[in-house]
């Protein structure tokens, strides 16, 4: 398409030449001419791209480069912290609580804490605490630590509590205000009576020495890089071969008797099963025994496996 200052400067050019100007001059109007037509053609072509454009054309206009998405921070409101019960055997472990949120915050998190007495005491069964606990934006998780102390006095049960209370938080909301911790009282624990190895066999169960027969190394099988992994050997040091023995789980158990007196012979007969399984296989089994080793309740409880050393 040619437009009309193109037009007016093709007709320009022609009545030039009719003109008896000096070819000098003419030269210089030719030239002129020339480069008018020239930027009169870029201007006609801009305009027909823009024309084209707003009529459908293939080629849309650039748009900007999307700008990616902005995550906003949390609302301070949004976020809410919670505290969890904890529970250690006196004499093991001092109490660990923890503490955390709901979400990562973009703003600093802060919480104030104390201890507070129950049936335990404070700097007798416990060192007392209290704090602010800062989390950093992005932090989800803190521990408060609770050292425990040795009380050897006589217990009156067979665990302590104490409860740990939060306040005044700071960018966030407290979904849960405090939390228990339970001591569990070492001195309150069954002592074990001493362990005989050889003790033989009973029903179906024989010793470890029996088994030793054919699962100990004899110094060339079952021997790598000169120590001995026979089964007979290795199995001693293994978890299960103290389930029973293991004190925080005859802690744990006589806290729930304690606690459910009612259910102690079901609490029991149920444990042993994993922690005392040849003494409570051989106790319900009928065929290998009398039943005199259930309680009146057809239960095989923890007094009763402690004194038999196959259960042990």
């Amino acid at each position: 398409m040619i437009s009309h200052t193109q037009n007016t400067a093709q007709k320009s050019l022609i009545f030039m030449y009719k003109i008896n100007y000096p070819i000098l001059v003419k030269a210089v109007l030719f030239t002129l001419v020339i480069i008018f037509g020239f930027l009169s053609v870029g201007c006609s072509s801009s305009s027909d791209t823009d024309q084209s454009d707003t009529s459908g054309s293939t080629n849309p206009p650039l748009t900007p480069p999307e700008e990616p998405p902005v995550t906003p921070p949390v609302n301070s409101g949004a976020v809410k912290a919670a505290i969890y019960d904890a529970t250690v055997v006196e004499g093991a472990d001092d109490l660990e609580f923890v503490i955390s949120l709901s979400a990562a915050s973009s703003n600093h998190v802060s919480i104030d804490f104390s201890t507070v007495d129950g049936t335990a005491i404070a700097d007798t069964d416990y060192t007392a605490s209290m704090g602010t606990l800062t989390f950093a934006p992005g932090e989800t998780r803190k521990f408060i630590t609770i050292d425990v102390l040795e009380n050897h006095s006589a217990p009156s049960s067979s665990s302590k509590s104490l409860s740990l209370e939060l306040s005044n938080p700071e960018n966030a909301e407290l979904s849960t205000q405090s939390a228990i911790g339970s001591i569990i009282d070492r001195e309150f624990m069954t002592t074990d009576n001493p362990f005989n190895h050889n003790w033989g066999s009973v029903g179906v169960f024989a010793d470890a020495n029996s088994c030793a027969d054919c699962h100990e190394s004899d110094g060339i099988i079952m021997q790598y890089d000169n120590t001995d992994v026979s089964p007979s050997t290795q199995w001693k040091h293994s978890v299960m071969a103290n389930s029973f023995n293991d004190p925080y789980w005859q802690a744990a158990v006589q806290d729930e008797v304690d606690i459910f007196p009612h259910l102690s012979g079901f609490i029991e007969d149920t444990c042993t099963t994993c922690h005392a399984p040849m003494g409570r296989t051989h106790a319900h089994n009928g065929s290998l025994n009398d039943g005199s080793n259930l309680d009146a309740e057809n239960h095989y409880r923890f007094d009763t496996a402690k004194d038999e050393n196959h259960a042990r």
